[in-house]
């Protein structure tokens, strides 16, 4: 191991990663999430378990992995794009009340309103280098949900019929 880390190949990818983790992207500071080494889809989980089977929104999801547990957040981005999606999905929506919307709280508003907000966090949220903001490793669970391709074509499925299932999984089916 110490031979590989000793080349001018690994020495250069090392700072190239060290520098990308350390970058000050646009005057924010450097990238920072309170969820550990906890992926983001484990939380996603378990905040579905705690609301009742109810899948959270991308800002709920946001607001758990970025901030404290006194409620301040520990990344000014994160805080920027919350604040911004809050206000960009009351008026995309017709509101009933503003009182609803400025507490934050998805659970107490009623089921469009976390609809609503994941349409503004992918309105206001760009996606730079492949990935979204905020999104850690459910990027690659909600990239593959919407994701409309062909199947893999190898010698294996070609005598096989493919169809897409409810889970995103592929299913081979024997053509008669």
């Amino acid at each position: 191991m110490l031979e590989y880390w000793d080349t001018a190949n690994a020495v250069r990818k090392s700072k190239t990663c060290n520098e990308a983790r350390n970058s000050d992207s646009a005057g924010y500071g450097k990238p920072r999430h309170t969820c550990e080494s906890k992926g983001f889809l484990k939380i996603e989980f378990e905040m579905t378990e705690e609301n009742n089977s109810v899948k959270p929104s991308i800002i709920a999801l946001i607001k758990r992995t970025h901030t404290k547990a006194n409620g301040t957040f520990v990344d000014k981005y994160a805080e920027e794009i919350c604040e911004e999606v809050y206000s960009l999905a009351a008026q995309m929506s017709p509101a009933t009340s503003d009182d609803e919307y400025d507490s934050g709280d998805d659970s107490t508003v009623s089921t469009p309103w976390p609809i609503m907000l994941n349409k503004a966090f992918y309105k206001r949220v760009p996606v730079r280098k492949g990935n979204r903001f905020g999104l850690g490793s459910i990027h690659h669970h909600e990239q593959v949900q919407h994701q409309h391709q062909e199947p893999p074509n190898n010698s294996l499925t070609s005598n096989h019929h493919l169809s897409l299932v409810h889970n995103n999984q592929w299913r081979i089916e024997l053509v008669q």
